[in-house]
C-alpha cells in the first residue's frame, strides 16, 4: 500500500528568506510611508543574503587649467548594488518603536527576468557639452532621470515635461533617441572650474509618482527606498564638467 504524507507537513517554503528592515516615521514620513521604506529594506536585506552583492566602481581622472598650469587628479566612486526578484511575500511582521517601523519578511525568490537594463557613456564633459548616455533595454521599460549637483539637490531631468511618463521600447543613445526636441547641456555655474554631480537613472515596471520640485538627498534616497525593489533598477552614474 502507498504510503500518503500529508501536505500540511510538507516544506512549503523551503526556499524562504527572511530579510529585516526598519525607518522612522517623522513629520516627512508617515507611518503608512515609513512602514513601506522598511519593507523595501527588508526585501532588500532578504536579496542581499540570498544573492550578495555587486560592487559598482568607476574612476574618473579629472584634468583642468588652473593657472596655466594643467592639474589633474582621480576620483574613485564606488556603489553596492543588490539584484534579484521575489516570488512573493509569504510572511511579513510589522512592529511600530519608539518612533520606527520595523519590518521583517519571509519571501520566495524567482529567476530574476525582468529589467535587464544598463546604462552606459563618457564620464567627463566640457562646459556646453550635450551630455549624453547610451541606453540598453531588453523590454519595455519606463524611466526616469534625476541629477544630483554639488550641494546634493536633486531634480528630475527626464521626461522632460512634468508629470509625464516615459516608455522605453529600444535601446539608443539618451536623449536624442527618445526626444528630437531636447537635450541637456553641461553647465558650471560662476568662477567654477571642475563641478561632480550625478545621474541617476531609474527604470520601473509601473509608472510612478515623481515630483517638479527639487529635492534633497535624504528625501531622494526615501523616495527611491519606497519604489518595490523587484520593480525597479538603479543606476548611479558621476559626471564631471570642466571649462
Amino acid at each position: 500500500m502507498k504510503k500518503i504524507i500529508p501536505l500540511l507537513f510538507l516544506p512549503l517554503f523551503a526556499h524562504a528568506e527572511v530579510g529585516m528592515g526598519e525607518f522612522f516615521i517623522d513629520a516627512k514620513n508617515s507611518k503608512e510611508v515609513a512602514c513601506d521604506i522598511a519593507e523595501n529594506l527588508a526585501v532588500r536585506n532578504a536579496l542581499r543574503i540570498r544573492n550578495g552583492e555587486t560592487i559598482e566602481s568607476s574612476e574618473i581622472q579629472i584634468c583642468a587649467l588652473r593657472k596655466d598650469k594643467e592639474k589633474c587628479e582621480f576620483n574613485r566612486v564606488s556603489d553596492a548594488v543588490v539584484g534579484g526578484t521575489i516570488d512573493e511575500i509569504v510572511d511579513r511582521k510589522i512592529k511600530i518603536e519608539n518612533g520606527v517601523c520595523k519590518v521583517q519578511v519571509d519571501v520566495t525568490f524567482k529567476e530574476s527576468k525582468f529589467l535587464n537594463v544598463n546604462v552606459s557613456g563618457n564620464n567627463v564633459f566640457r562646459k556646453f557639452d550635450n551630455i549624453t548616455f547610451n541606453i540598453q533595454v531588453a523590454q519595455p521599460t519606463y524611466l526616469y532621470i534625476f541629477n544630483v549637483d554639488e550641494k546634493n539637490s536633486v531634480k528630475i531631468v527626464f521626461p522632460f515635461k512634468r508629470g509625464e511618463h516615459f516608455k522605453v521600447n529600444k535601446s539608443g543613445v539618451w536623449p536624442n533617441s527618445y526626444s528630437g526636441q531636447f537635450s541637456l547641456l553641461a553647465l558650471l555655474n560662476g568662477d567654477i572650474e571642475i563641478a561632480r554631480e550625478q545621474m541617476i537613472f531609474v527604470f520601473t515596471q509601473h509608472p510612478i509618482q515623481t515630483t517638479a520640485d527639487d529635492l534633497q538627498l535624504n528625501q531622494f534616497v526615501s523616495f527611491l527606498d519606497a519604489i518595490p525593489i523587484e520593480s525597479k533598477r538603479v543606476f548611479k552614474r558621476n559626471i564631471v564638467i570642466t571649462k
